[in-house]
């Protein structure tokens, strides 16, 4: 006891002190009954299954986000794994990259590229040329693409390598380039000075056929400076254009077009091809119907290489069909009652009470096959009734329009692909055979070859199929028809024979 204290007051001073360990006591109790109570946190929590939160054994923590945008990742990646205010709203599904700083995250469409472009002028006049093909390639990857009519140049968006470039004209010697390095972000331009194809094919028509001029086709072909020749301008540089490379008719200086270049036979059966590329050309004689005899004879011409050659001449006949109906009724006489009718001299008066009528034709088709080779296709109408019009309505053919964005030109290289592309077989357009009914009621179908055909005949559920027999001249078969199902149900009208088809269509 401390010398002059109230011994009263000393004893209350210890009591207080006393009371107020207690309650620090009773406080530390509440604070350790409540840790032991309450459980780790997991190692993982999903929030609304769009956020996961791994902690690992350090002190870092790693946010792996699926389904929420950039903005969102840079709130959750600062929160604490153990927060529990996190909120995260619904949003459209988007792949988020998070890597390393420093790595780059351009968009996909934004990949590492560079520009190739190519063009090509005549080494001799310096003139530029179009219809240009430009390929590039290396050991793992090549690039092909083509312009149009009128176009010069081609630009190749490339992955950055080193590349060896190949410009293709038709009718020049393929140009094939030092290499040449792609970078990023760069644009190299290289001219391709192209040799003029200088090859030719001359020939010799032999046998009793009759042909008026030989065909031509292959990529090798060019048009001349005159096929594009209006009456208020000529082209008289290599960039022939447009209407020169899609005209339809053979030109009349140089016989190209399109499909194929046209050269006539002369009066002692010649005929000649000259400024070929060197490739692979399809080669025929026709009539002056233009009417040909079967498969065309292949040619391979190196560069400039002259190759002469003999051919026979085409030897062709008509084939009259006679049209069996189902029934066994030979539809002849019911057509060539129609045709005689639609041929009544003018000065016959007719007197129609209504207007003639316009109805959609019944047309035939047909193909003709020599054993399992197609030599032709074609379609004739029937005969309508007298004073009923036929009308074929127009067609019209729209072209989806492409809406994605070429990243770059280059793919994987196949297997045994090489920088020049493989040659195509040359093909002639379809053979369409000119046909008609006759005022006799039966089909003629022009221009056939005189070995063994068949010919394949359908309208709507009718079909017919004959065997035309080898012959030289005009030669008349019979085609039967049959259902090409054997369904009938009576109370639609469905036709049993083709007559019955007839007569419904112009009720």
């Amino acid at each position: 006891m401390v010398a002059g204290m109230d011994p009263v007051r000393s004893g209350q001073e210890r009591a207080h002190r006393a009371r107020r360990a207690a309650l620090l006591l009773a406080a530390a109790l509440v604070v350790a009954g409540a840790w032991l109570l309450v459980p780790d946190p997991p190692r993982s929590a999903a929030v609304g299954d769009e956020r996961a939160v791994d902690s690992s054994e350090g002190d870092e923590t790693f946010v792996q986000l699926t389904a929420v945008d950039v903005s969102a990742s840079t709130r959750l990646a600062a929160e604490t794994p153990a927060s529990s205010r996190v909120e995260v709203e619904a949003r459209a599904p988007l792949e988020i990259d998070l890597r390393a700083p420093g790595t780059s995250t351009k968009p996909a469409a934004d990949v590492d590229s560079g520009k190739l472009t190519l063009r090509a002028v005549d080494v001799t006049t310096r003139e530029p040329l179009d219809q240009l093909r430009a390929r590039a390639a290396n050991a793992d990857r090549i690039a092909d693409r083509s312009t149009g009519p009128g176009v010069t140049r081609v630009a190749l968006t490339l992955t950055p390598d080193t590349y060896t470039p190949l410009v293709l004209v038709p009718g020049y010697e393929p140009a094939e380039l030092g290499s040449v390095r792609i970078v990023d972000d760069a644009e190299v331009e290289l001219t391709a000075e192209m040799r003029r194809g200088s090859a030719s094919i001359a020939g010799v028509v032999i046998g009793l056929g009759a042909a008026s001029h030989a065909e031509l086709s292959g990529a090798g072909r060019r048009p001349c400076a005159r096929c594009a020749k209006s009456d208020t301008a000529e082209y008289a540089t290599a960039t022939v254009g447009v209407a020169a490379w899609t005209r339809r008719d053979p030109c009349a200086h140089c016989g190209f077009a399109a499909d194929f270049s046209r050269a006539p036979v002369g009066p002692t059966g010649t005929f000649v091809f000259t400024d070929l590329a060197s490739g692979t050309y399809a080669l025929r004689l026709a009539d002056e119907r233009g009417h040909s005899d079967g498969v065309p004879l292949l040619v391979v011409l190196r560069d400039g290489q002259r190759v002469q050659i003999e051919m026979p001449a085409p030897v062709l006949r008509d084939v009259l069909v006679n049209l069996i109906d189902v029934d066994r009724v030979s539809l002849a006489n019911a057509w060539s009652a129609r045709m005689r009718a639609a041929s009544t001299p003018a000065d016959v008066l007719l007197v129609a009470l209504e207007p003639d009528v316009v109805v959609g034709p019944i047309l035939w088709q047909f193909a003709v096959l020599g054993g399992t080779e197609l030599f032709g296709r074609g379609e004739f109408s029937t005969p309508p009734p007298a004073g009923i019009s036929v009308g074929r309505g127009a067609s019209f053919g729209g072209r989806k329009l492409g809406t994605g964005r070429r990243v770059v030109d280059d793919r994987s290289r196949n297997p045994g692909e090489d920088l020049r592309p493989k040659a195509m077989t040359p093909k002639f357009p379809e053979v369409v055979l000119e046909s008609n009914v006759r005022e006799d009621g039966l089909v003629r179908i022009a221009g056939m070859p005189t070995y063994e055909l068949s010919i394949r005949l359908t309208c709507e559920p009718f079909l017919g199929i004959v065997t035309v027999p080898a012959s030289i001249g005009t030669t008349v078969v019979r085609a039967q028809l049959e259902r090409t199902s054997e369904r009938r149900v009576d109370d639609d009208g469905d036709p049993a024979t083709f007559r019955e088809l007839d007569a419904a269509r112009y009720r």
